[in-house]
C-alpha cells in the first residue's frame, strides 16, 4: 500500500473522531512552553536535533512475521521518512543496542534475522552490557566486526562506544582503509564523528583490534553543505518494563548514562505501561518509574509521552490496562509534558485489528506502525509550527 494512501486513511480516521480537527482530540497539554527546547534545537545550524524514541518491542518495531524488515518498519524509522517527505529534514539511519532486555541478550545470528542493515562477524555479538536500545555490542579478545549499511544517504556517522584503556577498535567506510581508535583512561560513553568521501549508501564497519571492545551504537546522517536534520533514534527494548528503561546499575554505559551522554532534545516515552501490566507491576510503581523517566528526559530537552497501545492478551494485569493508560496520562500531566493519546486514536484492539494494524495480540503490522508514525509526524510538525491549524 502506498504511504500516501496510509496517511489519507489515517487522516480520515482522525477526522471520524468528530472533535476539532482530529489531531486536537488526541493531544493533551501540548504548549509552546513545554516544547520550546526541541523547537530551538531543530532550528540550530551547528548540529542535528536528536529525538530518542524510548519504549518496548512496540517501539523497536517487533512484528510477527516481519523478518528482517522489523527495524526499517518501526515507527521511529517511518516517522523520519514521513517528515522528510513532508519537507522536514529528518533521518533515522541509526543502530543502538540489540533491542533486547539484559537477561534476553540475543545471539548474533538471531539479531540479524530482524535487521537487514547489520552484519556481525567473528566475536561480534550483542552483550554483555545494557545500554540505550537494549544490550550493546561486544567484540572480546578475538577478531570480529559490525557492519551497518544505511538505507538512506549518509555522509557522516556518530559512533558511540564505551571507552577504556586497552579497548582498541577501528572504523572504515565503504571498505576503505581502517582507522584505529585507541582506548583512553576513563571508562565512559564517548562519541566519535567520522565522514565518508561523499554522501550515499555508505556502509560503516567497526572492527576489533584489542581488548574487550564495547559498542553502544551508530548514527548516520547527511551533512553535505552544512545540512542539519532531526535524527530519530530507536531506543526500543523488547520485553522491557518501565524500571528497565531507567536502569543505572552500570554508570559507565547504562541506559541512564547513555541517555545522559547523548542528551536528546526530545525524548518520546512510548508504550511504557505494556510490559508492566503484562508482568503485574503495581500501577503506583509504574507511575513512579515513568515520572523518573520524564525527569531524566527533561535534563537535556523536552519530553513527549504516548498512551500505550491496546493488548488483547491475558497476561498479568492486562484486564485493567485502562488504569495503566490513565496513570500514564496522570504522570505526564503532573510533570507538565504533552501526551499523544495513540490509544484513543486506535479506539480498541478489535477495531484496530480489523483495519490490519496488528500482527498479533500486541505488536503492530507495518501498516500499524505507519499509522502511528503518521500521527506522530503531524504532532512534530505542529510543534515545529509547520502544521497548519
Amino acid at each position: 500500500m502506498a504511504v500516501s494512501t496510509i496517511e489519507q486513511r489515517r487522516n480520515a480516521w482522525l477526522a471520524s473522531l468528530g472533535r476539532g480537527d482530529g489531531l486536537d482530540a488526541l493531544l493533551l497539554n501540548l504548549k509552546a512552553s513545554n516544547t520550546q527546547r526541541f523547537r530551538a534545537a531543530a532550528a540550530r545550524t551547528d548540529r542535528n536535533a536528536i529525538v530518542a524514541a524510548i519504549g518496548p518491542s512496540t517501539t523497536c518495531g517487533q512484528s510477527t512475521g516481519g523478518g528482517t524488515t522489523q527495524a526499517t518498519g518501526s515507527w521511529p524509522m517511518q516517522l523520519a521518512a514521513m517528515l522528510a517527505r513532508q519537507g522536514v529534514a529528518a533521518g533515522a539511519s541509526n543502530l543502538f543496542g540489540d533491542h533486547a532486555c539484559w537477561a534476553l541478550a540475543q545471539t548474533a545470528p538471531n539479531y540479524m534475522t530482524g535487521d537487514s542493515r547489520v552484519v556481525l562477524t567473528g566475536s561480534a555479538a550483542p552483550g554483555p552490557f545494557g545500554t540505550a536500545g537494549g544490550n550493546g555490542f561486544a567484540m572480546s579478545g578475538a577478531a570480529g566486526s559490525l557492519t551497518f549499511t544505511p538505507v538512506t544517504s549518509v555522509s557522516a556517522y556518530d559512533i558511540w562506544y564505551r571507552d577504556g584503556v586497552g579497548r582498541n577498535w577501528s572504523w572504515s567506510i565503504d571498505g576503505g582503509a581502517a582507522t584505529t581508535v585507541t582506548g583512553a583512561a576513563a571508562i565512559a560513553p564517548r562519541r566519535l564523528v567520522v565522514r565518508a568521501a561523499a554522501a550515499g549508501l555508505r556502509p560503516l564497519t567497526l572492527s576489533w583490534v584489542a581488548g574487550n571492545v564495547h559498542l553502544i551504537g551508530v548514527s548516520g546522517y547527511d551533512d553535505t553543505a552544512g545540512r542539519r536534520e532531526i535524527s530519530v533514534y530507536n531506543w526500543g527494548i523488547s520485553g522491557a518494563k518501565s524500571e528497565q528503561f531507567i536502569q543505572n546499575n552500570d554508570p559507565t554505559a547504562s541506559r541512564i548514562a547513555t541517555w545522559s551522554a547523548v542528551a536528546p532534545d526530545l525524548s518520546i516515552l512510548d508504550d511504557w505501561a505494556i510490559n508492566d501490566w503484562r508482568q503485574a507491576i503495581p500501577i503506583a510503581t509504574f507511575r513512579a518509574n515513568l515520572a523518573t523517566g520524564i525527569a531524566q528526559g527533561k535534563l537535556s530537552g523536552d519530553v513527549l509521552v504516548t498512551t500505550p497501545l491496546w493488548d488483547s492478551g491475558a497476561y498479568g494485569n492486562a484486564a485493567v490496562q485502562g488504569d495503566y493508560a490513565a496513570a500514564t496520562i496522570a504522570a505526564a500531566l503532573e510533570a507538565d509534558v504533552p501526551v499523544v493519546d495513540v490509544r484513543a486514536a486506535w479506539r480498541s484492539f478489535a477495531i484496530a485489528n480489523g483495519l490490519g494494524w496488528y500482527s498479533d495480540t500486541v505488536h503492530p503490522t507495518f501498516l500499524g506502525y505507519a499509522t502511528k508514525a503518521s500521527l506522530l509526524s503531524e504532532v512534530l510538525r505542529r510543534v515545529l509550527n509547520l502544521w497548519a491549524r
